[in-house]
């Protein structure tokens, strides 16, 4: 099974790791923990019976390296508010399922198990898209273009998962992927997500520029909407300091600064759990909010890890 399908490896490695890679005769890239199921047609989303038998088929070859316990994430659209048009918005939430294993019970048929009754029930119960047109990236409604574009939003849903042994920490569920530090929080976020067709039909004339001198043209964006905001990751390693601005701060001063920097309390100790919040504040376009404490906390050459808030305000 090819596990970098659309090429990304030469992005992620160093230059040397890419020409050793290119020079060997390995063909594959394996990420070790994880894996993950892309649809992209709505006849597949209701084949419980298939999706969840490629998922197994997943859990099981990744159990080669961790088959304590493991855990998949994925998205369902939920009925929003009517915005500023009128049209009714689709929110994604997330459905998170989870297990840990007992001696001598098998991970991929607990987790495949557990995954049908979160996910598919879910779907089945609250997803009806049929007459929405959503962007999923966006979390937010389409206007405009052809009915294949706006089939084309509709059509996307994934599944990324993680098993593990536990190695510095106990089996348990908080420990288990995915993860994610912040819960589920609204946020008044900018649309940056359009397609290049709906960017022409937002660039209007301006008579002066700020300087007075001549015409120009100005990019017109969409008034903010509130949006359920979160995030997950699945990793496999160790998260053993951060640097910024030329300082290594440890785990355990990283934890103690997340909870002040993001508002939220510590999920898990383990150290995965920490990335995720570093994720939340490192994910932050389309929120002028989210913007602002992106820069104080990791943008400024003063930016500095603290265990006490003295001047991070609340967001």
């Amino acid at each position: 099974m090819l596990t970098d399908l659309v090429g990304f490896n030469p992005v992620f490695m160093s230059t040397a790791s890419t020409q050793s890679f290119q020079s060997s005769s390995l063909h594959h890239t394996f990420f070790c923990g994880n894996f993950g199921l892309i649809l992209l047609h709505s006849s597949w989303f209701d084949d419980d019976k298939s999706v969840i038998g490629i998922l197994e088929k997943m859990i099981q070859v990744t159990m080669m390296r961790g088959a304590q316990s493991g855990g998949v994430v994925t998205f369902k659209g939920k009925s929003g508010n009517e915005d500023d048009d009128g049209e009714n918005r689709i929110q994604m939430k997330s459905i998170r399922s989870r297990v840990v294993k007992s001696k001598r019970a098998d991970l991929s048929k607990l987790l495949s198990a557990k995954l049908r009754r979160d996910a598919f029930s879910s779907f089945n119960g609250h997803c009806s898209l049929s007459s929405k047109h959503v962007r999923i990236l966006g979390n937010d409604s389409v206007r405009g273009g052809d009915d294949s574009r706006r089939q084309s939003y509709r059509n996307v849903r994934f599944y990324a998962g993680h098993t593990r042994f536990a190695t510095s920490s106990k089996a348990n569920l908080e420990g288990t992927h995915p993860h994610q530090w912040t819960p589920p929080t609204h946020r008044r976020m900018y649309n940056f997500y359009t397609s290049g067709e709906q960017n022409k039909n937002r660039l209007i004339n301006r008579n002066t520029d700020l300087s007075g001198r001549g015409n120009r043209q100005v990019f017109v964006i969409d008034n903010p909407k509130s949006i359920s905001v979160e995030n997950y990751i699945t990793h496999n390693g160790d998260f053993e300091y951060y640097s910024l601005n030329n300082v290594s701060y440890d785990i355990e001063t990283i934890q103690k600064w997340l909870e002040i920097a993001t508002g939220s309390k510590m999920p898990a100790v383990v150290d995965s759990a920490a990335i995720a919040g570093v994720v939340d504040l490192i994910r932050c376009k389309g929120s002028f909010a989210l913007s602002c404490r992106y820069v104080l906390c990791l943008g400024l050459p003063t930016s500095q890890i603290v265990t006490v808030n003295e001047w991070l305000p609340n967001w």
